[in-house]
């Protein structure tokens, strides 16, 4: 079988770690463990500069139940929204998105 590096298998989005709080990336560490701990949503997983996000009703539901800020809600529920996006990567050397508020930290 040969790859086209030009088909998309998996859709998915990675921004900058810059367009997240501080809080929101402590809570989302947070999550990854308890995910890493027990297989039970919210599927966060933690990598060495950030965390990726499966995005599905319940992930995106039970992160903002813990109390994510207001920025992340709207980019998770707008990934959700479209659904096309399968994982919501975070990381430090991510892309920054026009439109979307940075934070420093």
């Amino acid at each position: 079988m040969q790859f086209d590096p030009n088909t998309a298998i998996v859709k998915a989005v990675e921004l900058t770690t810059a367009h997240l709080t501080k809080p929101d990336m402590q809570l989302l560490q947070s999550l990854a463990d308890q995910y890493a701990a027990s297989s039970v949503p919210p599927t966060v997983m933690a990598h060495l500069y950030g965390a990726v996000i499966a995005i599905g009703a319940l992930t995106v539901e039970a992160i903002k139940a813990a109390g994510c800020s207001s920025q992340l809600g709207a980019i998770l529920d707008g990934c959700l929204r479209d659904g096309e996006v399968m994982y919501l990567a975070f990381d430090s050397t991510g892309p920054f998105v026009e439109g979307l508020e940075e934070f420093d930290w």
